[in-house]
């Protein structure tokens, strides 16, 4: 039995709500999927969401392929410089926009792919109003590679792109969903600024994680 489940990949979902626009409406933002690969089989969910990156630099690659018409390659990949340099913030750790590519997100491959999908992978809380999912790969305790799948039929600005890639980001270095005021990574939030930044207590919590 214990074999059995060593050999299982686990996955635990958290989800994330986004204020819409109009009074009385929400809409899921972000499903955060993660794919357990390790040999130790599934994790507690409160290890699972402080779970550290194991590279301080990570190069992002961007798959522009099933976009909405209403962004452009050139503004998904500004959305994610933008995003990237939110947390510059905390020390050591820097997301990099590194180039084009064919890949599909979702598969183990060794790179970290942002790209788009006709849907999110379904889940716990996940609907067609998810914008995006993060799997992660995580082995001896760190995350080893991620890739981040975005609902090309709910995320449709490049605004709501920036938003979105700032929290999946923030997803991926193992930060939690918090509940604090002025938090990137708050679980209930409006993204309809065009320059989110993460509170002091993300960068604080980013940086215990990343002595």
């Amino acid at each position: 039995m214990v074999g059995l489940k060593n050999a299982l990949a686990s996955r635990l979902l958290a989800t994330r709500r986004h204020a819409s626009t109009q009074p009385g409406k929400s809409a899921l933002l972000c499903a955060f999927v993660l794919a357990i690969s390790s040999a130790t089989g599934a994790a507690a969910a409160d290890k699972i969401k402080t779970t550290p990156l194991s590279e301080r630099v990570i190069y992002l690659h961007y798959n522009h392929t099933g976009a909405p018409s209403t962004i452009s390659r050139d503004q998904a990949i500004a959305a994610g410089e933008h995003a990237a340099k939110v947390w510059l913030a905390c020390d050591d750790i820097r997301f990099v926009m590194s180039s084009d590519s064919f890949a599909k997100p979702g598969v183990r491959d060794g790179q970290y792919i942002i790209g788009w999908g006709a849907k999110i992978p379904t889940g716990a809380g996940t609907t067609d109003d998810t914008l995006s999912a993060v799997l992660p790969y995580i082995r001896d305790g760190k995350i080893i590679e991620f890739d981040i799948i975005l609902n090309a039929k709910a995320v449709r600005t490049a605004d709501d792109l920036v938003g979105t890639l700032v929290y999946s980001f923030g997803r991926a270095l193992g930060l939690p969903d918090s509940t604090q005021a002025g938090s990137v990574m708050q679980q209930k939030a409006a993204y309809t600024e065009s320059s989110p930044r993460p509170s002091k207590a993300d960068i604080k919590a980013c940086l215990e994680l990343y002595p």
